[in-house]
C-alpha cells in the first residue's frame, strides 16, 4: 500500500519550469507556419523539465513573464490587445524548424511607464499557458516571443467541436468529450482522453436539483 502511494505521487509530480532571459544563439533554422519572425523578436527561454520518469504529451504549462511593451501613445487603453498580438510560443524541432505552439495569454496587468525610454513603453506582467511535450527525464526548450511590432492576432485551432441542437449537445476536443441532457441542458456525461480515460456519468441530468 505504501509503495502504491509513493508511485502515484511520482506520477502526479509537476513539470519543473525554469525561465531564463537570454540571447538566442542557434544554428540556421527554418521558420514554419508563423507570421512572426522569432529570430528578430524579443523573447524568453523556458526550459520544461520532466522529473518523474514518464513521457509527457501535451501537458499544460503555466508561467508568467514581465517586459516593457511598446505602445503607440502614453495611454494604457487597449494595452491587453496589443500585448496579446505580440506574443507567440515556439519550440525548435528535431529537424531544426521553428514550430509555433498553441498558447493562451491571460491575466495581463499593466504597471508603470519606462522613464528611460524615449518612446512610450509600458511594463506589463502576463501569464501564459501552453501545452508541452517532454520525454521522460528530459528537458524541452520553448521560446516565448513578445512585444513583436506589427504582428497580427494569433490564430490557433483549438480543436473544439460542437454538435447537437436545442440544449442537447456533444462538446469535444482532443482532451475530453462532454454530453448535455437533451431535456435540461445539464451535463450528462464526461469522457476524458487522458489519465486512464475515466468516465463521469450524471444520470439525473433531466431533473432539477441543487447540491
Amino acid at each position: 500500500m505504501q509503495q502504491h502511494r509513493k508511485r502515484k505521487s511520482k506520477k502526479n509530480a509537476v513539470i519543473t519550469i525554469l525561465i531564463q532571459a537570454t540571447v538566442l544563439l542557434v544554428s540556421i533554422v527554418h521558420i514554419a507556419h508563423a507570421d512572426l519572425n522569432p529570430l528578430t523578436a524579443k523573447h524568453r527561454t523556458v526550459y520544461v523539465q520532466e522529473t518523474a520518469g514518464f513521457d509527457r504529451v501535451g501537458e499544460p504549462v503555466d508561467t508568467e513573464i514581465k517586459f516593457f511593451q511598446p505602445m503607440p501613445s502614453k495611454d494604457k487603453t487597449g494595452a491587453e490587445d496589443i500585448v496579446t498580438k505580440g506574443i507567440r510560443v515556439f519550440r525548435i524541432t528535431g529537424t531544426n524548424d521553428w514550430e509555433e505552439n498553441t498558447f493562451q495569454a491571460f491575466d495581463i496587468r499593466p504597471y508603470h511607464w519606462n522613464r528611460r525610454s524615449e518612446t512610450p513603453e509600458l511594463m506589463v506582467r502576463v501569464r501564459i499557458a501552453f501545452f508541452a511535450t517532454v520525454a521522460a527525464n528530459m528537458t524541452e526548450t520553448y521560446h516565448i516571443c513578445y512585444a513583436a511590432p506589427d504582428s497580427k492576432s494569433p490564430r490557433s485551432d483549438s480543436g473544439l467541436k460542437v454538435s447537437g441542437e436545442g440544449v442537447g449537445y456533444t462538446i469535444e476536443n482532443p482532451y475530453f468529450r462532454m454530453i448535455t441532457d437533451s431535456t435540461s441542458g445539464q451535463i450528462d456525461k464526461i469522457d476524458l482522453t487522458f489519465a486512464g480515460n475515466p468516465q463521469f456519468g450524471f444520470r439525473s441530468g433531466n431533473m432539477p436539483w441543487t447540491p
